[in-house]
């Protein structure tokens, strides 16, 4: 999944949990989701009749839903993902769940959301998980760290062993390097950075993966492939607690 429809997956989990939470209003949510999902539905796990982002709102706040936690997934890597197995494997297939969350007084409801498919998240399903979500406590501070750590530890590896070849398609990506997706009230300055900073590093990473760069034995290219998946990780957990940050806020009303 492309570091464009992370973005938008995590904006549309990330202002919906605005609206919920009262920091910005459901029609300006819904103006600003629009903005990149000219259609923007809900399909309800009970009722075939899918709903606009306001009657969504106001059937989550029934329902007890304080917001929906983004958990950005891939092969390997399924962390922060309730069951079932259904679930997981349909947010695989397009490389994103979003899981509601409930406040410290009132859990959520077995909840979970996956869009359609990749390359058109305005239709997103309800889904029933088997169990409460867990809510991810890591700060952004934290998160940032163990990423740089991470870049450290590739750049280094991939110098020692002469692996750093990159395409040319690299070296071009940072002009085009741009954030159009604002982030909702209540998102820190450094979240707003770290959304940024980590989608670079994905950007990176896929273009980094298209190749073996400059291996050229299978020992090199494991070593090359080992590193910037660890890299893929950490940018990709980074990138969930900088759009998830205002969940804490919900967590902590009431």
């Amino acid at each position: 999944m492309s570091v464009d429809r992370l973005n938008r997956a995590a904006a549309t989990a990330a202002w919906a949990s605005a609206a919920l939470r009262g920091s910005t209003g459901v029609e300006h949510a819904q103006d600003v989701l629009h903005s990149f999902f000219p259609f923007l539905l809900f399909h309800p796990h009970d009722d075939p009749t899918p709903l606009t982002l306001p009657f969504a709102v106001a059937r989550w706040r029934r329902l007890h839903v304080a917001g929906w936690q983004y958990v950005p997934v891939a092969p390997g890597d399924l962390n922060g993902l309730p069951g079932p197995a259904s679930f997981s494997a349909s947010a695989l297939d397009v490389g994103v769940g979003l899981v509601a969350l409930g406040t410290a007084e009132v859990p959520a409801p077995d909840l979970g959301l996956v869009p359609s498919d990749p390359d058109d998240q305005g239709a997103w399903f309800e889904v029933r998980t088997d169990r409460p979500a867990r809510r991810d406590e890591t700060t952004a501070s934290d998160a940032e760290r163990a990423m740089l750590e991470a870049l450290n530890h590739t750049v280094s590896l991939v110098e020692e062993h002469d692996l750093a070849h990159w395409g040319a398609g690299l070296r071009d990506m940072r002009a085009s390097w741009t954030h159009s997706i604002p982030a909702p009230p209540g998102t820190s300055s450094r979240s707003e950075r770290l959304i940024q900073r980590s989608g670079r590093v994905l950007e990176i990473v896929t273009a980094a993966q298209a190749d073996e760069g400059g291996s050229r034995t299978l020992t090199e290219m494991q070593t090359r492939r080992g590193a910037l998946g660890e890299l893929e990780r950490a940018a990709r957990r980074a990138h969930a607690v900088a759009w998830n940050t205002g969940l804490s806020t919900a967590h902590e009303r009431r």
